[in-house]
């Protein structure tokens, strides 16, 4: 049985994050800071600008005494966060296994489009999709996941509601993406 590795939180200096990983990257030192993109309101012609999704933190991998000291040898790192006994406390796994995850999948980047897909020739989607209805995600990143229709826009969009995270998101799917569940897939899902 492995067990996971331990992620530290890092207080560093604000608008350092990205030399902070790339130095930590150098000492060997596994770590991650979520980055947003976003358009410049300002800029003409529209550029993307690159931000730490929580700027002053980077989460940090330090498996003993000799990455722990690593880490707090550069000037940049203010401090690790450490209870009232100076001994270093783990960042919550769980929530950064959110983070990354919601990274993967483009969350905190407005600038990224998604390839848009094409009707495979000779395919007619005329499925009536009807609010309430259970539907499985055959396409994309969410492929396997089961969602609820909310309302079917028009003959080629759906718009559903997926639950990630302990959310709700609402998100616009084509209906070449969804396949009807049959009765007893949903009677299985609704009783586990």
């Amino acid at each position: 049985m492995s067990t996971s590795p331990k992620w530290f939180v890092c207080r560093v200096t604000t608008r350092q994050e990205k030399r902070i990983l790339a130095a930590f990257e150098e000492k060997g030192i596994t770590a991650y800071c979520p980055m947003e993109r976003k358009w410049s309101l300002h800029a003409r012609p529209k550029v993307a600008i690159t931000r730490a999704l929580f700027p002053g933190y980077v989460f940090a991998v330090l498996p003993d005494d000799e990455a722990l000291d690593a880490a707090r040898a550069d000037r940049r790192v203010r401090e690790i966060m450490c209870d009232k006994f100076g001994e270093p406390i783990a960042a919550n796994t769980r929530s950064l296994r959110g983070l990354f995850i919601a990274d993967m999948f483009h969350e905190f980047d407005e600038t990224w489009v998604a390839p848009k897909r094409k009707r495979p020739k000779g395919k007619k989607y005329s499925h009536k999709w009807a609010a309430g209805q259970q539907a499985k995600i055959t396409r994309g990143p969410y492929e396997g996941f089961i969602a609820r229709v909310i309302k079917s826009k028009g003959k080629e969009r759906v718009e559903i509601m997926l639950t990630l995270f302990g959310r709700e998101w609402e998100w616009n799917v084509s209906q070449a993406d969804l396949e009807e569940l049959p009765a007893q897939d949903i009677a299985h899902d609704m009783a586990a």
